[in-house]
Order: C-alpha cells, then structure tokens, then sequence
C-alpha cells in the first residue's frame, strides 16, 4: 500500500492487517520510480492511498506527486501484473483537486487503452464518525471506507473497469452486485 503513513493509508493498513492480509506498507516518495518498484514485485494488489495534501494550492507539487508519481504505479502495476485500487478526489479546485483529476483519467486511459486492471474511488473527504465535521453531509467515514475496500478486495471483478463516486454517500457499504452503495441500515 502506498502512502502507508497518510491518514487513509495509515488506517487502511491497521485495518487490513487485523483481518488477516498480507499488507505491505510504503512510505516512499511515489515521484521516485526505483524506490517504489520493489513494493510492486509479487504485489497481488496495489492500493494508491498516496497523494499530495500538504500543498493543496502548490500547482508544482500537487502535479509531480499526484500526476507524475501515479504514471509510476500504473507503469509499475503494468509491468507486474498488478490490480490497482487508486484513490481520486471528488474535489477540483486548487492544485489539488485538478491533480488528482487527472491522475484519475491518466488510470482510466490506462485501463481502457492499456490494460491496467484497476478501480477508482473518487472520494469526498474522508473523517472519523466521531469527527463533527460528519455532520455537514458530503463526508465520508474512514470506519466504512475501510471496509469498503476490504469488499472490493474480496470481490471485485478487475478484469472491469469501475469508477465509484463517494460524493453521493455518507454511510454506506460496497455492494458488486448492483454498483453502488448501500446504506446501512
């Protein structure tokens, strides 16, 4: 998993990891091709929980990261016959929202024209359920993402591409079935 010490890594990883997956953590810089690459030898899945987020207005650091380092994961996930589960954002404004914009497209350009097995979240942000933000609607809770992926993980055909877009829900679980989301009830 890149971006591994990132809040959605960093929860991601705890949580995989007590139900019993093999999770590899990555803290490298994504920019750096060769530091990454051994992350991806005998990687079943990839998950792109790494992004740019300190310097959401820096048009420079938003692109090399959020661009740049995510055509390395998806040439890297080629060469090794990886799955990818990327991360986007449903915002986009800033550097940030448009970097991730078009990380987002560079994935879907891959998959269709490439054959880059992957799926997209493009996620609202992301809180804790306790966090009062949660309450402002558009918010996402990190404790159903988690489980969310965990699904996708379990059940996801990557031979079809998919785009989810979290902007729509606040709780709820992966579902193959119908391609969408759920609510809890």
């Amino acid at each position: 998993m890149l971006g591994a010490r990132g809040f959605l890594g960093s929860h991601l990883l705890v949580y995989l990891e007590s139900k019993g997956f093999d999770v590899l953590g990555c803290t490298e810089d994504i920019r750096n091709r060769d530091l990454i690459e051994p992350y991806f030898k005998n990687a079943d899945i990839v998950i792109n929980a790494a992004g740019e987020t300190k310097k959401i207005k820096d048009r420079n650091a938003c692109h090399t990261t959020n661009v740049l380092g995510t055509k390395n994961i998806i040439y890297l996930c080629l060469e090794n016959n990886c799955k990818l589960i990327h991360f986007s954002s449903t915002s986009r404004k800033m550097a940030y929202g448009k970097s991730k914009q078009a990380s987002q497209q560079d994935v879907q350009d891959a998959s269709t024209n490439l054959g880059l097995r992957a799926i997209i979240l493009r996620l609202c942000p992301i809180v804790t359920l306790d966090d009062p933000l949660m309450v402002w609607g558009r918010r996402y809770p990190i404790e159903d993402l988690v489980r969310d992926i965990e699904k996708i993980i379990e059940t996801h055909d990557f031979n079809k591409f998919k785009l989810i877009d979290y902007q729509k829900f606040k709780h709820s679980q992966y579902e193959e079935s119908s391609n969408l989301h759920k609510p809890r009830t």
